[in-house]
């Protein structure tokens, strides 16, 4: 393994979520700037199709079984769900069926930033950066089963525990993981990350949780004061 860049694809303007479909043939990209998702093909490292989408696409959770990709549209304060089950076999001859099939509001004004799925993405956790809940979906549905009142803006991250049973959203403003219970949709605990955290990965055999600090200040009530820092 050489650890070293070994190809550019491009792809829109400010790409900035990504998703590799099961199969690990394609992948998708969404462009913040331009308001579309972009698939590109892995083999020949290449984007083979644009799927339209609303205003500002930001992070994305593709399903399970490789059905459906969904989307955050920040702009437009919905999530997008993109049919993309014909991809599943690493055939990709009918690219118009390729497309947003159905749009998940979840409030005006919410601008969500992420979405992560449970383990047989039956749900879907949504982090809304401007206003104070976060969103439970029901995928079959396409509607929101519950919002839930985290006491500040600034949703960033949003995923599952490996067991489904707590979803977890960071929240930049007042840098802090919170954890909430899916069987009663209630906050179970709280705690205190490095400043403004983003992004954040679950290890499945550890159950230990990785969570970027985007600030690169230190300001804040954070009791993690480290900037530019990982939190475990």
């Amino acid at each position: 393994i050489s650890l070293r860049e070994t190809a550019r694809i491009k792809v829109g303007i400010a790409p900035m979520g990504v998703g590799i479909i099961p199969g690990d043939n394609y992948l998708l990209v969404s462009n913040s700037g331009s308001n579309y998702v972009s698939l590109v093909d892995l083999t020949i490292r290449k984007e083979i199709h644009q799927i339209p989408v609303g205003r500002e696409p930001r992070h994305m959770a593709i399903s399970k079984d490789g059905d459906y990709a969904y989307v955050a549209v920040s702009g437009n304060d919905y999530i997008a769900k993109i049919d993309i089950s014909s991809l599943k076999k690493g055939n990709h001859s009918s690219l118009a069926d390729i497309r947003e099939v159905s749009r998940i509001q979840v409030g005006d004004g919410s601008a969500p930033y992420s979405i992560g799925l449970n383990e047989d993405s039956s749900l879907g956790i949504v982090a809304n950066n401007q206003v104070t809940y976060a969103s439970i979906i029901e995928t079959t549905s396409n509607k929101v089963r519950s919002n839930i009142d985290l006491g500040s803006k600034g949703a960033r991250g949003a995923a599952f525990s490996p067991d489904g049973a707590t979803a977890f959203v960071t929240i930049e403003d007042i840098s802090e993981m919170v954890a909430i219970d899916v069987e009663s949709l209630s906050i179970v605990n709280r705690f205190p990350t490095s400043p403004g955290p983003r992004g954040f990965a679950i290890d499945p055999d550890t159950f230990k949780m990785y969570i970027a600090g985007f600030s690169r200040t230190g300001k804040g009530s954070a009791m993690l004061s480290t900037p530019n820092s990982v939190s475990v």
